[in-house]
Formats: C-alpha cells, structure tokens, sequence
C-alpha cells in the first residue's frame, strides 16, 4: 500500500459516514471535470487528425496526377522507333500546356496545370 493511500485510509478512519460520503462525491466531480477536459482535448485532436487526412489524400492525389502526366510525357519522348541524338532536346511545354496535353483539353481552356490537378483532386479522380 502506498504512503498516500495509507495516509487516506487513516483520514477516512477519523471522518463519519456523511464526510466520507462528502469525499467521495467531490473525487467523482473532480474526476468528471477532469474526463470532460479529455474528452474535449480528444474531440479537437480528433478533428485535426480528420483535417490532416483529407490534406494528405489530396496531396497524394495531386503526386499521383503529376506523376502519370511524367510518365506520360516520358513516354512520348522516349517512344521506340525514334532515334535520338545527343544534341536532340525534348520538346519543352508550358505547364498548361503539359496539362492540356495530359488531360486532352486545349491550351486555352487548360489554365494553371495546379488548378486543375486542384479541382480534379477536390473531385476525387
């Protein structure tokens, strides 16, 4: 038994029943308060961690999209059939144009290539 619960036991030895009683109801409002504060503390991280996971599966959505527009264009530069010669360069794209490429709209309409990697991410494709 520890000094403290021994110290409780000998103070409870001493009070009368209604005291006790006394006691243990402001252990429990204590206790309550304190599992209130918990609980709230919990709801709130709860909410971050939701908060973080809707930004982490669009973060992964938005890698996802760049990386297939990558692999798309790595394809059409390394197409077989094609020879290339050390002072070939590949054709180099303005992001939206990449874009409009990758997603089969024209240039015009394709606006900011994080736009619409945005939208289609918010989307979910």
């Amino acid at each position: 038994m520890s000094r403290d619960s021994s110290i409780a036991s000998e103070n409870t030895l001493n009070l009368t029943d209604h005291e006790v009683l006394e006691e243990i109801e402001v252990q429990i409002d204590d206790a309550s308060v304190s599992l209130t504060h918990m609980l709230h503390a919990t709801s709130v991280i709860a909410e971050q961690v939701k908060d973080l996971a809707e930004k982490c599966s669009a973060n992964a959505n938005f890698l996802k999209a760049w990386r297939d527009l990558l692999k798309d264009g790595h394809r059409d530069v390394t197409a077989p059939g094609q020879t290339r010669r050390s002072s070939d360069r590949p054709e180099v794209l303005d992001i939206s144009e990449g874009w409009a490429r990758y997603s089969g709209e024209d240039s015009a309409g394709a606006g900011s290539c994080t736009g619409h990697i945005s939208s289609q991410v918010k989307e979910g494709a």
